[in-house]
């Protein structure tokens, strides 16, 4: 299959646009921006998330210490109270980061309250 210049004859290839209905995609939900994550919600659960598991190993480390047990055990609450909304609302970032579409995306950034 050598062309007359010693160049390799390819098949030539050609890409058809097929028509939106035939596959069910809507090209103009493609051609959308995705809406922008709230970066002052998406920090603040970020740090919740940190300070919470901060807060957890803290009171790991005081029951070990036996200086106070009960310092121990306010440290696992605060922990949990704080940790809890921050893994929450991180989960939601995730999902909205993953989302397929900008109208999935927006769905779920609806329920984010802003800050």
């Amino acid at each position: 299959m050598r062309g007359n210049h010693g160049e390799i004859d390819l098949p030539e290839i050609h890409a058809e646009v097929n028509d939106e209905e035939e596959h069910g995609i809507q090209w103009e939900s493609r051609m959308q921006e995705f809406p922008k994550l709230p970066r002052k919600t998406l920090y603040t659960s970020l740090l919740l998330t940190f300070f919470g598991i901060l807060f957890i190993i803290a009171g790991f480390v005081e029951d070990i210490s036996m200086h106070d047990p009960g310092k121990g055990i306010s440290f696992w609450v605060i922990g949990a109270l704080v940790s809890i909304p921050g893994f929450y609302y991180t989960a939601k970032f995730y999902q909205a980061w993953m989302a397929r579409s900008p109208e999935e995306r927006q769905h779920i950034l609806d329920e984010v309250p802003d800050l």
